[in-house]
């Protein structure tokens, strides 16, 4: 990450601090913010079996666990279903909504919290594109700057009817403190993970390993695989050592050591690896289908739905009894014309009364010459 995109990522992460306690103390609320949480969780890329996660905003209220992303980046492309965006300088970054819904997923899972208790929100300070997606994700919203104030603001405000444990707010505090240095692991961790999946790709072709998956050891069923580097010749041939990646037991080393190790490279067999069967962080906490949480923003939205709904049906109304107005006056108009055409029919009938009766006395007279006529004899 360039010293532009850290110095743009931290203002956005102080605008969205800015108005988080604009809003936490214009509504009284008892809340607590950290910036920039760090913790660690189980992960198959971790040298010793653990990464680390950093949460940009993690907000606690009596009810409810706020994790929010900043970005404060312009994309051209960013569909909310695709893995990665594009910026505007056509620089390919990874999903926001996907990234923090693992940081969820993580933080969940290390301190055992129900995922109905943690909301996860995406702040876009300069989207760039149409935000009228919806987030493929349950409990999840995405904001704008424009939106971000208000709508925060009844997230937050936002009561269930169990309280959060009040020992919560000390265990995380203590790992705030704990792993508060830890940025610099962090992001070499997170190198060293992108690496690792990169390698896989180039050797298997693809990688559907994720970064929250853990694989149990298949020898000695106890200890954890997780990728190790070793440096060594790829060829007879080749001069200098490079760096190579293999699955080692998490039990190498210990009173049982076990020494499973199982290659990810191009000219070794990948059929062990193939074979491996990960262990996603849904199976191990028995995660089912996360439930949906109603909000107060929920509330909010659902009325101003049932508002926008009634305007329709009132504008429809509306359109129909113009309609039916048009239709009436229409129906005057015909009545009218109705009568003007009787009352020339009536005309005409007595015109052609006249005429007849001028007919009949018309043969009354018998012409002798010119204009000259005689009446008949009866």
């Amino acid at each position: 990450m360039d010293d532009y995109s850290v110095k743009t990522g931290q203002e956005g992460e102080n605008l969205v601090e800015d108005i988080l306690t604009k809003v936490i103390s214009a509504l009284g609320l008892s809340c607590n913010i950290f910036s920039n949480f760090i913790f660690p969780f189980e992960s198959v890329f971790g040298e010793n079996g653990y990464m680390y996660a950093e949460i940009d905003k993690l907000v606690l209220t009596p009810f409810f666990i706020f994790i929010i992303e900043v970005k404060n980046e312009c994309y051209s492309k960013a569909d909310y279903n695709d893995t990665s965006w594009i910026l505007k300088n056509d620089d390919e970054v990874s999903n926001p909504l996907i990234q923090n819904h693992n940081h969820k997923l993580a933080f969940c899972s290390e301190m055992s919290i129900p995922r109905e208790k943690v909301i996860t929100v995406e702040v876009l300070l300069k989207n760039g594109v149409s935000n009228t997606q919806s987030s493929p994700f349950t409990n999840d919203f995405v904001f704008g700057i424009e939106d971000f104030e208000q709508k925060i603001g009844l997230l937050l405000a936002s009561t269930d009817n169990d309280q959060l444990d009040k020992t919560l707010l000390t265990s995380i505090s203590d790992i705030s403190r704990k792993y508060k240095d830890k940025t610099d692991t962090h992001i070499e961790k997170l190198k060293k993970a992108e690496k690792r999946q990169t390698r896989i790709r180039r050797v298997i072709g693809h990688c559907t390993l994720q970064r929250t998956d853990i694989i149990v050891c298949n020898k000695c069923k106890t200890g954890k695989l997780c990728f190790r580097e070793y440096r060594a010749k790829s060829s007879e041939a080749q001069i200098r050592n490079s760096t190579h990646y293999l699955l080692g037991c998490s039990n190498y080393g210990k009173s049982i050591n076990c020494d499973r190790t199982i290659y990810v490279d191009k000219d070794k067999d990948s059929t062990d690896f193939l074979n491996l069967t990960p262990v996603t962080i849904e199976q191990r906490n028995g995660w089912g289908d996360e439930m949906k949480t109603i909000t107060l923003l929920d509330h909010v939205s659902e009325l101003q739905a049932t508002i926008n709904r009634e305007k329709a049906a009132n504008e429809q109304l509306r359109d129909q009894l113009q309609y039916y107005k048009a239709k009436a006056a229409r129906a005057e108009k015909c009545k009218e014309l109705e009568a003007k055409l009787k009352e020339a029919y009536n005309q005409i009938d007595s015109l052609q009364n006249k005429l007849d009766e001028e007919i009949e006395n018309n043969k009354k007279y018998k012409k002798l010459f010119g204009n000259l006529f005689y009446r008949k004899k009866k």
